[in-house]
Order: structure tokens, then C-alpha cells, then sequence
């Protein structure tokens, strides 16, 4: 009787292990869309337009975090209607810490640089309710967000 008990358990468990495991999905990973603005800076190297970049960020109160290809802005103080602007486009009720993010990407193809410019919004969530908050992002496709990429381009000195 015991031996049989055993057995039960042991098929038990494994079937429950079989029961759990997971399943690789076929489907490709499908890509948020994003609005990206393409500009130029003519004559530049990228180290100068990082600089012109980063002076548009400044002037404009933003924190700013610089790569070797990349510059990142972010507002820290948002005004409350582009918070709640912000809040409705990421729909998520348990959404904290929500900032906008500027991130523009340099090139350089020949004597220019080009830029490729992408706003989002990134935030804390927790993935559950016994988890610990995980920080996302969910680009912006919104007129203002695009106003605001231009307007730091064209003060950096970018034509597009």
C-alpha cells in the first residue's frame, strides 16, 4: 500500500510539473509605436551636437543623461495638466514617479549628424501586489510630446 501511495505522488507531482511549464510564444514580439522625428545637424561632429543638444536640455530645466550615441532629457517638475495628459496615456491606475522622457539618438553619416528623436513616458508599476515597483516606459504619440522634440532640436541647431 505504501509503495502504491508513493507512486500516486510521484505521478502527482510530476504531472503538475508538467502542468507549469512554459510555453515559448511563436509570435514576434510586437513593437509599441513610437513617433520618432528625424533632424540633421550639417557640418557636425557628434561630440558638438551632443554639446548643442545638451545646451537645449539645460535651457530648458531638464535633467539630462548623456551616452556615447545617445542624450536623454527628462522633465522631473511636470505641470498638472501634462501629468494628467501623461497619466491617461499610460493607463495604468497604479502608476508612480511618471516623467517625460526626450531621447535622441546620433549618427554620423558623412560630415553630418543625424538624429532620430523619440519621447516617452516612463513611470513605476508594480507588477504585483507582492512585488516591488519595476520601471516602464510607453511612448508618446501625442502633438505635444512632438513639439517638444522639435522645439529642443531646433534650439540645439538641428534642420530637418
Amino acid at each position: 500500500m505504501h509503495h502504491s501511495l508513493k507512486l500516486a505522488a510521484t505521478s502527482l507531482v510530476a504531472m503538475m510539473l508538467v502542468g507549469c511549464g512554459t510555453k515559448e510564444s511563436s509570435q514576434p514580439v510586437k513593437q509599441e509605436p513610437a513617433k520618432i522625428v528625424e533632424a540633421v545637424f550639417k557640418s557636425t561632429t557628434i561630440s558638438q551636437a551632443k554639446n548643442m543638444l545638451l545646451g537645449a536640455c539645460s535651457n530648458n530645466k531638464l535633467a539630462i543623461k548623456s551616452e556615447s550615441k545617445v542624450v536623454t532629457c527628462e522633465t522631473r517638475n511636470l505641470i498638472s495638466r501634462r501629468e494628467r495628459e501623461l497619466t491617461l496615456a499610460i493607463d495604468d491606475a497604479y502608476a508612480s514617479d511618471i516623467r517625460e522622457v526626450f531621447e535622441f539618438t546620433l549618427t554620423e553619416q558623412g560630415p553630418d549628424v543625424q538624429v532620430k528623436a523619440n519621447s516617452f513616458a516612463k513611470y513605476q508599476a508594480p507588477i504585483s501586489v507582492m512585488s516591488a515597483n519595476q520601471t516602464r516606459q510607453r511612448n508618446l504619440l501625442d502633438e505635444t510630446a512632438d513639439a517638444t522634440l522639435k522645439k529642443l532640436l531646433t534650439q540645439a541647431g538641428a534642420k530637418y
